[in-house]
């Protein structure tokens, strides 16, 4: 079971006209009732604020069938910090980001020993259930 993102052209196109739809032209002709439009989930992102300059920052990709947004973010923050086997102290000034289209958490902390923790983290342990995933440091912001 996959997530649900862009799984075809439909997905991605821009709201659709009246009359238009994302049908083949030759299925189209072939139908007997005229296709509806087809409806697009139009995701609506406030923007955020850049993320700190000089802090490291830590990309998790999720491998297998974990899907991000069936979690709630303090589901995942938590199975990441224990993961990591951060504590409390070391959670201070770590900003913690879901991009939910790229399915990806990303992590900006500014103390390097929790960025070395955080990249040793090969699995999360979700609702009994454990998901491989693979740790990235992303480049600095001024390289």
């Amino acid at each position: 079971m996959s997530c649900p993102v862009m799984r075809n052209n439909c997905d991605i196109l821009p709201p659709m006209r009246k009359g238009l739809s994302c049908v083949p032209q030759q299925a189209a002709d072939s139908l007997e009732v005229p296709p509806s439009p087809v409806e697009v989930k139009v995701y609506h992102y406030i923007h955020l604020p850049r993320l700190p300059t000089h802090d490291e920052k830590i990309i998790l990709r999720p491998q297998g069938e974990l899907c991000l947004d069936r979690w709630t973010h303090s589901e995942l923050a938590g199975a990441l910090w224990s993961a990591a086997g951060s504590t409390t102290n070391d959670r201070e000034g770590i900003i913690f980001r879901l991009r939910p289209l790229q399915n990806l958490p990303i992590i900006s902390t500014p103390q390097s020993h929790v960025v070395n923790a955080l990249y040793m983290v090969r699995e999360l342990r979700l609702d009994e259930r454990v998901y491989p995933i693979t740790t990235y440091l992303s480049a600095p912001d001024n390289s």
